[in-house]
């Protein structure tokens, strides 16, 4: 049996679609491997920090756990689930979406993917640098005088 998860992108950015491939194969080649069932089963926890699950092809899902069962899998069969992900706003500049998946075997072998990574950049925002000019038509005025203001506010950041 082996297992192996891809993911699409390596990085991604707020609103991106992030999409994970996991490829499961029934390899274990001895006399009862025909008609296994390979349960793949993801957690996708530490993926939901930055994301919301977008869709997914999985048999179930408990919270941010997701399971694929397939059932009366050959010897050499391959069988595949995939799941996509929206990177939210309150994903953090660097942050990095790290999971992996395993794979369960109805003898109860299992054996766990090697992780893959997305690593977040959020475009930062420039902060304003305003400037504020207050002018009067007037250097000296005489109490009954009317003055006239200028304000001029400009924005280089």
């Amino acid at each position: 049996m082996s297992i192996a998860k891809a993911v699409n992108t390596e990085t991604a950015t707020t609103g991106d679609q992030v999409t994970y491939t996991i490829e499961a194969t029934n390899a274990n080649y001895t006399e009862d491997c025909d008609g296994a069932t390979l349960t793949i089963t993801d957690d996708l926890a530490d993926v939901m920090i930055d994301a919301d699950l977008v869709s997914t092809d999985a048999t179930s899902q408990d919270g941010n756990v997701l399971t694929w069962v397939f059932d009366n899998v050959a010897c050499g069969e391959t069988v595949t689930g995939t799941l996509t992900v929206q990177v939210q706003d309150r994903a953090l500049d660097g942050a990095v979406m790290e999971n992996n998946a395993w794979v369960r075997d109805n003898n109860d072998h299992s054996i766990n993917s090697l992780k893959v990574a997305t690593e977040i950049n959020v475009p930062t925002t420039p902060s304003p640098v305003l400037s504020i000019i207050k002018t009067v038509d007037k250097a000296l005025a005489n109490p009954s005088d009317t003055l006239a203001y200028t304000v001029t506010v400009s924005n280089s950041g």
